[in-house]
């Protein structure tokens, strides 16, 4: 016989919401320790918003085309497909929009497009 909470239901997410923001909470500490203690490169992780504000602390959004991703799905990332990798940048998207409350693809008042490279405009 099984009983009924909010942690045996996965839709309702309590459970869960709570490790991830603990575990958020316990990665910002470790982000902010280290950043004081030396100068370092923190990736992923809503490292910049966590780090936002500090003096000398600096972001950076890296992304690549469609054709250069395809190939390094194939090659670097164990031949993964373009979607795949795609599905990831959401996820990850939604992992930052859900801690940092921002949309990773916004930075400043420009808005960039991962899935297209070249192109960006000024956000209103």
């Amino acid at each position: 016989m099984h009983s009924l909470t909010a942690a045996s239901i996965r839709s309702a997410g309590v459970a869960e919401d709570v490790t991830d923001m603990r575990m958020f909470e316990e990665q910002t500490k470790i982000i902010q320790a280290l950043a004081k203690q030396a100068p370092g490169v923190f990736l992923g992780r809503c490292a910049n918003f966590v780090l936002g504000g500090q003096p000398h602390s600096y972001s950076f959004f890296v992304y690549a085309d469609d054709e250069y991703r395809e190939k390094e799905g194939k090659e670097y990332y164990k031949g993964q497909t373009l979607n795949e990798l795609k599905l990831r940048d959401i996820q990850r998207n939604e992992y930052y929009q859900r801690f940092s409350e921002r949309d990773m693809y916004v930075i400043g008042a420009i808005v960039y497009s991962p899935h297209k490279a070249n192109r960006h405009s000024r956000q209103k």
